[in-house]
């Protein structure tokens, strides 16, 4: 009558048993110990099931469904005799000792060994995670190589693979296109299109056309709209991306992928295009590292506010953040926002169970783009002529006052914005000095002479 020891070893080899088999199914080691030592805790008891299974197969919320499960059958399990006790009055002594020892073991050492076991499980859900975003990028990088080839071979097209000459405009961190959008009536000609992918996955599309000797944007348009225009069915002018980020702090490599992903998909990264990079700040160095993953398109990448080297302006943002997200929240600045990517150097000595986040703050902090550019030559030494080839021109802004001008856009020092550590590669560096009330770092990619280099490079003939 009050064998409640058989009932609960009858639960735990039940629950067991399951645990057996949904360890075997997921094929996962990790998750193997992690339900072992769980087991080991509550009655030394050793798991037997095999992880021999080819393919990995974890559905980690199912798992914390099977858990709760249990806990909710042992918590059943302790109020059922509770409530068959009531029915004895009085209540044998030894059985309620025997109760009791059973509720202790219950509720203070199998339910915190399955609580345990739902921590330990989320650490790994989270190591698993950390592990595919960081090796997301490199089949990403890979895949869209094989698009372009697979494009190449086969003559098939894009929208836009009729056009040659593409400039793409890259903006920096905690921005949008929307000043390069502004920028391109002074940088382009009458006929060139325009597309503008937008952060919220939309895009806009337009002509620029003459209105009195003075260029300008024409309506924004749909894509069937833009097709049906004559500046499209001609294929003659240049066309111009303004890109912006999925995550305004993203990773330099984030955005080489997604760029290239949606210029491929454009038909503007086949046969004999030639693509001139425009950016300002962190935008500079995400065209720089288009160029390392693309070099066989890009002829061109004109920089200007952009911090070459490691930059202490970014540490001190994220040290904000770290205090407190609402300040920097606040601000408009966002130094811990995630942005899926990881790199692989991380995940070496990485503490288990941390979501890791590579952004844009962590990579200024972090590296200086001469260590990105060596690695990669030194890796693949015709990238070395590849970047020779191109015109690279690294412009510095200047805060300028009414007693002279800064050392500073008041964001990135000159010499940084110069490109001093990778002067090999670089053609021109241009001084612009910016009078501005605020902070020239937000202006310069605005300023008349800015724009005149800008519009220079996308005259240029380079073939």
């Amino acid at each position: 009558m009050f064998d409640y020891e058989g009932q609960l070893d009858r639960l735990l080899s039940q629950q067991r048993a399951e645990a057996e088999q949904t360890v075997s199914s997921t094929a996962s080691f990790a998750t193997f110990k992690a339900f072992e030592a769980a087991f080991q805790e509550i009655d030394g008891s050793i798991l037997s099931a095999s992880t021999a299974e080819e393919q990995l197969s974890i559905d980690f919320a199912s798992l914390a469904l099977l858990i709760d499960r249990w806990r909710n059958e042992l918590n059943y399990f302790v109020d059922d005799i509770r409530l068959q006790l009531q029915m004895f009055d009085p209540i044998p002594y030894e059985v309620i000792d025997r109760v009791n020892e059973l509720r202790f073991k219950v509720e203070f050492k199998i339910l915190p060994a399955y609580e345990a076991l739902k921590v330990k499980l989320a650490d790994i859900e989270t190591d698993f995670s950390n592990i595919a975003i960081a090796y997301k990028s490199l089949v990403e990088s890979s895949f869209n190589d094989m698009l372009i080839f697979n494009n190449n071979h086969n003559d098939i097209e894009g929208n836009f693979s009729a056009f040659n000459d593409v400039s793409v405009y890259i903006h920096g961190i905690e921005d949008t296109g929307e000043d390069f959008l502004a920028n391109i009536p002074e940088v382009s000609k009458e006929g060139d299109i325009v597309i503008h992918e937008m952060r919220d996955g939309s895009t806009a599309y337009y002509v620029v056309t003459d209105n009195d000797g003075t260029l300008e944007l024409g309506d924004r348009m749909t894509e069937r709209e833009m097709k049906e225009t004559s500046a499209y069915d001609s294929g003659d002018g240049r066309v111009h991306m303004i890109y912006e980020t999925e995550y305004q702090n993203e990773h330099r490599q984030k955005t080489s992928n997604d760029l290239g992903k949606s210029l491929i998909a454009l038909g503007l990264m086949q046969g004999d295009k030639n693509i001139q990079l425009h950016s300002h700040s962190y935008g500079g160095r995400r065209s720089w590292q288009f160029a390392l993953d693309y070099p066989e398109y890009v002829e061109s990448i004109t920089t200007i506010g952009t911090p070459y080297e490691t930059n202490s302006l970014a540490s001190a943002g994220e040290s904000a953040a770290n205090v407190t997200e609402a300040i920097p929240g606040a601000l408009g600045k966002h130094p811990l926002e995630y942005n899926e990517h990881v790199e692989l150097d991380s995940l070496s000595g990485a503490a288990s169970g941390v979501e890791l986040n590579d952004n844009a703050y962590g990579d200024m902090i972090n590296t200086s783009m001469d260590e990105v550019v060596t690695d990669v030559t030194m890796a693949n030494p015709e990238i070395y002529d590849d970047l020779q080839d191109m015109y690279i021109t690294a412009a510095t802004g200047r805060q300028s006052t009414i007693i002279g001008s800064l050392a500073t856009d008041g964001a990135v020092s000159a010499g940084s914005q110069s490109g001093d550590v990778l002067s090999e590669y670089i053609d021109e560096q241009p001084v612009i000095k910016v009078f501005n009330v605020g902070i020239a770092h937000s202006a310069e990619k605005t300023h008349d002479e800015f724009k005149e280099i800008m519009r220079d490079v996308n005259e240029i003939n380079f073939r």
